[in-house]
């Protein structure tokens, strides 16, 4: 009977402690061991982070501090955070930077709770990681152990779109494209139009400033204004949301003041407007392409800054809106360049045409000769009419030396009307049409008629090397009306016609005697 007693004792003691032999194995997981380094590892990516990944310890042991999504983006280098815990004598801190990798680590740290906070913004960041805490260690998912080693991938909020902006231009306030041809001769105007398209937050960002220079045959800018294409009256621009005039160089600096930015709404645009004039005492000013440019600064939310210009992707057209035309040469980008420094071209137009929207406009000229003699040069007298309306077109055109240049025509049909002929020589009293073709056919053509010829060839560039000739035809060597010979002839008639007179009465006399 004391031996079955004994025994089940001795079988309970022994389960007793093989109990305290279980619970010790298993508590030897999970209590800190300070022998081991703690280290924190913080994993940037552009955009969106990967998926959490908390495991076993080491590099699988991913921590997503911010949720969770599907992507492993583009690292993130140049990114400094600052780690700290406590506080007074107790307090650590220190500053770690990302690399290529996008990988920023701290190792040998104490046990605690640590805040990270971003420093500095790396590479392309255009927004800072929210502040987080983590612990050190930490318990891995499985509750069974601790992670002395911890990886975090904190998200990053990345706007995908920037502000972007066009240029364009017009003959009027309507069918914006890139290429227009001006009636300056009629004192018409380019009409340009800039588009900042807005990307999303823009009502956070922080400044949005627009540079312009104008070609410097480009002259008497008019007032700048600015629409907002958001919806809603209250989005409508008023005194203060923006500033902003050309210079007395022809630099435009239009800023959008905080209130203005305010007013603007994702996936809309400003459109800023003004005009200007051909200048055409400038002989570059013919037949040339005369192009603009536009660049756009901004800050966004994060205070990160940029700046874009109307033609992204061409090397040798991204400019520093802070130079002046003609105070440095252009020096293209290189696909080496880590940070281009890009600078104005001479003219701050497109140097070939086909990127820039540019104006154009061109001239005719012709010079009034005597029928059969080439070397004789009359001077005259001519209206240019339009041929689509017959409507005049600015003011006579007038010659002392016989030589006529007409400077500033758009593409058109046109003729011109001889209104006074030279002195002994009658007007040619028919229409004298030529057109004004396209830059790209950069050709004036005359249309010979009967009562002009053109003497050399019948189609001219707008070089005033190439002369037209307007062939004139001397009058018929008779009397004027009113001049001297018609008064002889009437005194002539009125002598007859008394000594006729006289015949007859004295006939009459004789005859009744």
């Amino acid at each position: 009977m004391k031996g079955k007693r004994f025994f089940s004792v001795l079988l309970a003691v022994m389960l007793v402690m093989s109990c305290f032999a279980i619970s010790a194995s298993a508590a030897d997981d999970v209590v800190y061991n300070a022998e081991k380094p703690l280290t924190l590892n913080i994993h940037l990516y552009a955009g969106t982070p990967n998926t959490a990944q908390a495991g076993t310890e080491g590099a699988t042991g991913k921590v997503d501090v911010e949720g969770k999504s599907d992507a492993l983006e583009t690292p993130v280098s140049g990114a400094v955070f600052t780690v700290s815990m406590g506080t007074g004598d107790d307090a650590f801190t220190t500053d770690i930077t990302t690399d290529e990798a996008g990988l920023a680590s701290v190792t040998n740290l104490k046990k605690g709770r640590y805040t990270v906070e971003q420093k500095t913004l790396g590479a392309n960041q255009t927004s800072a990681v929210s502040k987080f805490e983590v612990d050190l260690p930490m318990t891995n998912p499985t509750d069974d152990g601790l992670l002395y080693t911890v990886d975090v991938y904190p998200k990053v909020p990345v706007f995908q779109t920037t502000p972007t902006i066009t240029k364009k231009v017009s003959d009027k306030d309507a069918d914006y494209r890139m290429e227009a041809s001006i009636l300056s001769y009629d004192k018409k105007l380019a009409y340009w139009r800039i588009t900042v398209n807005l990307p999303e937050n823009i009502e956070n960002y922080k400044s949005l400033v627009v540079t312009d220079i104008l070609d410097k045959r480009l002259i008497n800018p008019s007032a700048v204004t600015a629409v907002n294409n958001a919806e809603g009256d209250d989005k409508a621009f008023a005194d203060g949301d923006y500033s902003g005039s050309f210079d007395a160089n022809g630099k435009l600096v239009l800023t959008f003041a905080e209130s203005g930015i305010k007013k603007l709404v994702a996936k809309t645009t400003v459109d800023i407007k003004y005009t200007t004039e051909i200048d055409l005492a400038n002989p570059d000013s013919i037949a040339q392409r005369i192009g603009n440019h536009v660049v756009l600064q901004y800050t966004n939310s994060a205070d990160v800054s940029g700046y874009t210009d109307n033609t992204p992707d061409t090397n040798d057209d991204n400019v520093d809106p802070d130079k002046l035309p003609d105070t440095d040469t252009d020096t293209p980008d290189t696909d080496t360049d880590a940070e281009p420094k890009p600078t104005w071209p001479i003219n701050p137009g497109d140097k070939d045409g086909t990127d820039d929207p540019y104006v154009w406009t061109g001239a005719l000229d012709f010079t009034k000769i005597k029928k059969g003699d080439a070397e004789t040069k009359l001077n005259a007298e001519f209206q240019l009419c339009n041929a689509a309306d017959d409507k005049p077109i600015g003011a006579v055109i007038k010659s002392t030396d016989g030589k006529y240049s007409i400077k500033g025509l758009a593409v058109g049909k046109y003729y011109l009307l001889e209104t006074k002929a030279p002195e002994g020589y009658e007007l040619i009293g028919a229409k004298i049409p030529f057109e004004i073709k396209g830059f790209d056919d950069a050709l004036v053509k005359f249309t010979p008629s009967a009562a002009a010829t053109i003497a050399e060839a019948t189609e001219a560039n707008f070089s005033l090397e190439n002369v037209n000739y307007i062939v004139d035809i001397p009058s018929t060597e008779l009397p004027l009306t009113g001049g001297t010979g018609a008064g002889m002839y009437a005194l002539i008639g009125t002598a007859l016609a008394i000594i006729g007179g006289v015949y007859f009465f004295r006939s009459k006399k004789v005859g009744s005697r």
